[in-house]
């Protein structure tokens, strides 16, 4: 006689891999604490001096015919693995490395870690591609709400960095960036996007052409760009200011441009109907 009482093993779900944070930073406090909360959680986790360790104990391997430099991990485990890194760093920053790290599939997520003084580069670390902004030093629960919030694939910045970043978006002057650039290239790249090009940089900045010309034959290289357009990409990414604004500006510019042409066209279309007529 067949039993009826059904199987425990069909009655259990397959259990999710735990969560797996990564954090790359030099402090050994904020080891120390991010280690703590991820004990008490039950998450995975490791941790790197810099990304270069992290990339070569990770197995994470960069794909050479992958122009965006983007890496996949082919032998780690499946799951969703949140990278907690240092904003600033040797080499490329936290937000380039965030770029560099980025997978299709969406199993990395990353909460980029910063000083205070940097608190008006959270959005510019969301626009990169980062799921978390945080603040230094770490609060438990901002950390653990960013972790679970990325690991969701959702957001989150604190407020403190919120007004810092709208503060930023509101003065004339452009915020420090990580990316290498000087304050005066980063004033000279957000004026070239204003005044669309060096020209209009330097009527802006009351400054020679061949002096903007300079900065931008040093700022371009740096960033591995030859275009304004690429430079504001790599700085402020897809839907950053002001490469956003200067997209739309383009856009309305074509916009128009080719509605003169179809007026043009229909002007052109009239006069010889117009003319046919008269033969007529």
């Amino acid at each position: 006689m067949l039993s009826m009482t059904p199987s425990t093993s069909l009655l259990q779900s397959p259990q999710p891999p735990p969560l797996r944070v990564t954090l790359v930073h030099h402090d050994q406090t904020v080891w120390d604490f991010v280690a703590e909360v991820a004990a008490a959680q039950g998450w995975s986790f490791d941790a790197h001096r810099d990304f270069p360790e992290a990339v070569g104990a990770l197995d994470l391997v960069l794909l050479a015919n992958d122009e965006a430099g983007s890496v996949n991990a082919p032998t780690a485990p499946a799951g969703v693995r949140v990278f907690l890194a240092a904003l600033r760093s040797p080499g490329p920053c936290g937000i380039e490395w965030t770029r560099r790290l980025q997978k299709p599939d969406g199993s990395a997520r990353f909460v980029l870690l910063a000083e205070q003084a940097d608190a008006s580069l959270g959005f510019s670390a969301l626009y990169s591609g980062a799921s978390a902004f945080l603040l230094l030093p770490l609060s438990r629960d901002d950390l653990l709400t960013a972790i679970q919030r990325a690991a969701a694939g959702g957001r989150f910045i604190p407020a403190a960095a919120v007004e810092a970043s709208l503060g930023a978006l509101s003065q004339s002057e452009p915020a420090p960036s990580c990316t290498g650039l000087t304050r005066t290239e980063v004033r000279v790249l957000w004026a070239m996007a204003q005044g669309r090009g060096e020209k209009g940089a330097a009527l802006l900045l009351n400054r020679a052409t061949n002096t903007i010309h300079t900065h931008t034959n040093h700022l371009y290289p740096k960033l591995g760009v030859h275009t304004l357009e690429d430079a504001l990409h790599k700085l402020f990414g897809n839907s950053g200011c002001p490469y956003a604004c200067l997209r739309r500006e383009r856009e309305r510019e074509r916009e128009s441009q080719e509605e003169e042409v179809t007026k043009c066209s229909a002007v052109h279309e009239n006069s010889l109907g117009s003319q046919a007529y008269s033969l007529v």
